[in-house]
């Protein structure tokens, strides 16, 4: 995630936008939201590597982390539509994708081709995400990713909905 701890800009791309004029209001997200303001594809770039993973001190409890998801979406609504919709599709094709290989697993016909796919998919994933997660210092997590993209799916949309409610922003 771009957070204010591993972010980076030059005083000429913060003096181009004002800073955090715009943000002022906002008691968060005014770091991501002026990056994703100030940026385009000639000015930024991600740096992906062992030395440049910034660590943080997790919460501590469900209610905290919940907390700090629900403030972090509340900027969301404030990024340009098409990276909304951008950020969208990671999570609609996973739905679409579990929802459609568990009608095809009902039928009893395409019970074991339907199986298989699911598990290459998921083999798969995991073969990918093995690199990522060692320079991130997660490689614990690589088996558990298809069980925290499940519950990804169905603790996010709830997150969306707390942070449109919450009135403490």
């Amino acid at each position: 995630m771009g957070v204010g701890r591993n972010l980076a800009y030059t005083k000429e791309l913060y003096d181009s936008v004002r800073g955090f004029k715009s943000h002022y209001h906002l008691p968060s997200g005014d770091d991501d939201l002026l990056v994703n303001e100030a940026s385009d594809c000639k000015n930024t770039s991600v740096v992906f590597n062992d030395k440049a993973v910034t660590m943080s001190v997790p919460k501590k409890d469900f209610k905290a982390w919940k907390w700090q998801k629900i403030r972090h979406f509340t900027t969301g609504g404030m990024y340009k539509w098409y990276q909304i919709f951008m950020l969208s599709l990671y999570p609609f094709s996973l739905v679409l994708f579990y929802v459609s290989a568990g009608i095809l697993l009902s039928k009893v016909v395409y019970f074991n081709e339907i199986l298989i796919a699911v598990s290459v998919r998921i083999l798969l994933q995991m073969l990918i995400f093995y690199k990522p997660f060692k320079i991130m210092r997660n490689r614990d997590l690589v088996l558990l990713s298809p069980i925290l993209e499940i519950i990804f799916i169905f603790i996010n949309p709830l997150l969306i909905l707390s942070s449109r409610k919450s009135k403490q922003f």
